[in-house]
């Protein structure tokens, strides 16, 4: 066989199987790209609804406190003694 037919065939296989990897490389960074850009959509979802969550906590939490101050104040607190009136 020729050896130019040789190097022919070889550089054509080379350059073939160079395209191919070129290509299947640039479809693995666009499906990337794309997977990043849904990660930033369900992130900033996530943002959003931590916030709603704090804000429902804070409330529940007011309210519960509010409810507490209700029940405590009608229960009678008992004074302490100063330590010099016990032993008088």
């Amino acid at each position: 066989m020729d050896p130019f037919l040789k190097m022919d065939i070889f550089f054509v296989v080379a350059t073939a199987v160079t395209l191919l990897l070129g290509l299947f490389f640039v479809l693995v960074a666009w499906k990337l790209w794309k997977i990043l850009g849904h990660v930033e959509q369900i992130a900033e979802i996530a943002g959003k609804e931590a916030e709603n969550l704090r804000e429902d906590a804070a409330y529940v939490r007011g309210r519960l406190l509010g409810a507490l101050d209700a029940i405590f104040a009608f229960i009678p607190r008992r004074r302490r003694h100063k330590a010099s009136e016990e032993t008088k």
